[in-house]
């Protein structure tokens, strides 16, 4: 079983949010601290940057965008994306370093974007793969045309062992949302819903947007991440999503799914190593 105390720990689901006055920056404007949850910048260990240039480059856009901390989910699936922990720690830390030379402020932590399959939990209990900043939470990914009954026994398998399971990008699983009874479902068992600045943007289509925001008018978004890959493909763009999602749902919502919801998970955070 995973540890009792992060086990035993308050969720999102059960803790109510803080209420309080919204910070302002030197121009008056409402201050809202953006934590990227779901991001590919580690070099070399799957699809995301594909040189150490690039990686700087992704974070340093990132800050410039009024980004402030970042999860690093490289991608674990089978016969796909196998780099060994060992490598990704290597690289990571490697990452951390010239961030921290070049003087970028921005707080750097590890985590896994992992494909579901039947080892999952087993796999995760031996430490081979990374949990989101070293807490309970887990960053799944399914296939696009995942079933639900699969999805919901890998949820609830995860969360049986102590896991907070978090749904990457699910506006891409139509099996899925196209039953919001079944998210909010999956949601009570304990999972939690991550979808991409892009799809709300507009980036992904219509129907994603579309999807995100019924998911936002049902309130299922517990995360937005932006899944960034690189400079010119898969862009950061959490900067102009918070700009859009301000403006048309409002502070409060907003710094609740872009900071708060975040910052909770690296507050768990138990050890390793971060910027």
């Amino acid at each position: 079983m995973f540890s009792a105390e992060l086990k035993n720990s308050v969720s999102l689901h059960e803790e109510k949010a803080e209420t309080h006055l919204p910070k302002q920056n030197d121009s008056g404007e409402q201050y809202m601290k953006i934590i990227d949850t779901h991001c590919h910048f580690i070099p070399y260990v799957d699809d995301g940057a594909d040189s150490l240039q690039e990686s700087i480059e992704i974070i340093r856009e990132s800050a410039r965008q009024g980004v402030e901390a970042m999860i690093a989910t490289p991608h674990y699936r089978k016969g796909m994306f196998e780099a060994s922990a060992e490598k990704i720690r290597k690289q990571f830390a490697h990452v951390c370093r010239i961030v921290r030379e070049k003087g970028i402020n921005v707080r750097l932590y590890l985590g896994c974007e992992y494909y579901a399959n039947e080892e999952m939990a087993e796999e995760l209990l031996s430490g081979r793969h990374f949990t989101m900043a070293n807490s309970s939470y887990v960053l799944v990914e399914f296939g696009k045309q995942v079933e639900k009954e699969y999805a919901e026994r890998k949820i609830k398998e995860l969360v049986s062992y102590g896991y907070r399971p978090i749904m990457a990008h699910i506006e891409r699983y139509q099996n899925l949302v196209g039953d919001m009874d079944f998210v909010r479902e999956m949601v009570e068992s304990g999972a939690f819903v991550q979808v991409n600045a892009g799809s709300i943007l507009g980036a992904g289509g219509f129907s994603r947007r579309q999807t995100c925001k019924r998911l936002i008018q049902e309130n299922l978004i517990h995360f937005i991440g932006s899944d960034a890959h690189g400079i010119k493909r898969r862009q950061q763009n959490l900067g102009l999503c918070r700009e859009y999602m301000q403006d048309t749902y409002g502070y409060e919502y907003t710094n609740k799914i872009m900071s708060e919801n975040p910052e909770k998970i690296i507050k768990e955070y138990i050890g390793w190593y971060n910027t």
